[in-house]
């Protein structure tokens, strides 16, 4: 993000929808019955505080609010509440909604392994979105300007056309009308195998790294039960024109002995990445200077030596893990030092316990500031955070509080859920530093290199306590 005087200090929303309201004031000017549209979307979906109603011209596009997921009543809440923020600030009716429905084209060309059927989601957005919003938008999976799966969206389609047209019907008149007409005597199944698919998506899933998820990322138990409820549908429809459009839908996931041999090579490979990780130890107590130091590499070129030292030390202390981190940096005066923390100079820390997976990070900037996730943004370390700068050097040292499943469970947005890191129970984990000062490309360390980002919990290393 431009760091600049007048930038300095002010979200990306607030740039955003600051220049977005100013082109719609000059615009209302001369045009006052054209309208200008803006997409409220990734580090700029919500409104900004700054500004308290905007010019009556502007619309806004509230963009991929992860539609499939809005049968999670915490997802519907968190993205409910940004609609009513919106309405708040817009002239009535100058919302409208745009959904990429690409979910079956992640990966490359990866196979569909479990379909993000949600048609029940889609009306329940459409039903709420009713009187305020001007229309609905939506892509869908494309490769090579082709439908990928039309079969498997089929549903979730219809359903929205449906809604569009009559956003007061019932979801289950309308499901059941659909496998009717689509599935004749195979329709009971179909409609339990749709439900099924939709009420066992990965609503909570943080597999992709900085905490976006996957609703396709479901156990493979879940995966082989729907597959049985298609396959029990087809030989009910049989040699038909229904039978035929069942067939389709399982011709368009990956084939079931592929899934579950994928699944079982993943599982083996992390096994053995797990058992050539490097190893750091924490001593007892507080004081860390009786600690192991351990140095970063190169996390692209492991086999070179970084430009400057990066060490750590780490420690575990009356139910909190302790890093002591310590830059060296000759050009101290070029740190720098980002409002988002990771777009500068700052040193991260990863943590894998037994009781939390994916992982927890802290991005800790010289300043102190912390960006923080379990990996999604929705949760606080409380971590003690302290920083120095000295001569040739900048160091930043933090304790992390732990809990145990019971507390863990009943407040999940705060602080590492674990145990102390034992040989017998180890943590996974990873400390790296971003050296950035005036580099045009920053330099990259950590103890357990990866040769990409930080976000790669299969090549983090073991940390164990004395």
């Amino acid at each position: 993000m431009c760091e600049c005087e007048k930038c300095k200090g002010r979200s990306a929303s607030e740039l955003v929808w600051g220049f977005a309201d100013r082109v719609s004031r000059e615009v209302y000017k001369t045009h006052p019955d054209r309208r200008i549209t803006c997409g409220a979307y990734t580090t700029y979906i919500d409104a900004p505080d700054t500004i308290e109603k905007f010019s009556p011209n502007l619309c806004v596009w509230i963009a991929n609010a992860g539609r499939p997921l809005m049968e999670d009543s915490e997802h519907w809440t968190d993205y409910w509440n940004r609609v009513q923020k919106w309405q708040s600030k817009v002239a009535p009716g100058n919302i409208l909604r745009l959904e990429n429905n690409r979910y079956h084209i992640w990966g490359k060309g990866a196979p569909i392994s479990y379909p993000v059927l949600h048609p029940r989601a889609a009306a329940k957005d459409l039903k709420a979105l009713k009187g305020i919003s001007l229309g609905d938008f939506g892509e869908q999976s494309q490769e090579g300007g082709k439908f990928r799966a039309p079969g498997l969206e089929h549903v979730t389609l219809y359903v929205q056309s449906r809604f569009l047209w009559d956003a007061d019907q019932d979801i289950d008149a309308v499901l059941d009308e659909y496998c009717a007409l689509y599935y004749g005597p195979a329709a009971k199944t179909m409609k339990e195998a749709i439900t099924f698919a939709e009420q066992n998506l990965a609503y909570k899933d943080q597999s992709r790294g900085r905490g976006k998820g996957s609703p396709a990322n479901v156990p493979l138990a879940t995966n082989l039960h729907f597959r049985e409820l298609l396959d029990q549908a087809r030989q009910m429809a049989g040699d038909t024109v229904y039978g035929k459009r069942i067939a389709m839908l399982i011709s368009e996931l990956q084939p079931q002995n592929e899934l579950i041999a994928m699944k079982r090579e993943k599982e083996e490979a992390l096994v053995q990445a797990r058992a050539k990780a490097p190893v750091a130890v924490a001593i007892n107590g507080a004081d860390l200077s009786k600690a192991t130091a351990y140095v970063l590499k190169d996390n692209m070129m492991p086999n070179d030596d970084p430009k400057v030292e990066t060490t750590f030390r780490a420690g575990w202390d009356k139910d909190a893990i302790l890093f002591d981190i310590v830059c060296k940096e000759p050009e101290m005066k070029k740190l720098h030092v980002s409002a988002d923390v990771f777009s500068g100079d700052n040193v991260i820390i990863m943590l894998e316990t037994p009781l939390h997976s994916p992982y927890y990070y802290l991005e800790i900037n010289p300043d102190g500031a912390v960006a923080q996730g379990n990996p999604g943004k929705n949760w606080l370390s409380l971590a003690e955070v302290k920083t120095e700068r000295g001569t040739g050097f900048w160091r930043v040292q933090v304790r992390i509080p732990v809990v145990g499943e019971n507390e863990a469970t009943s407040d999940p947005r705060h602080r590492v859920a674990g145990m102390k890191p034992t040989a017998q129970a180890p943590w996974y984990f990873n400390v790296g530093r971003v050296r950035a000062i005036d580099l045009k490309k920053p330099e990259l360390q950590a103890f357990s290199t990866t040769r990409s980002g930080w976000h790669v919990p299969e090549r983090f290393g073991k940390l164990v306590s004395e």
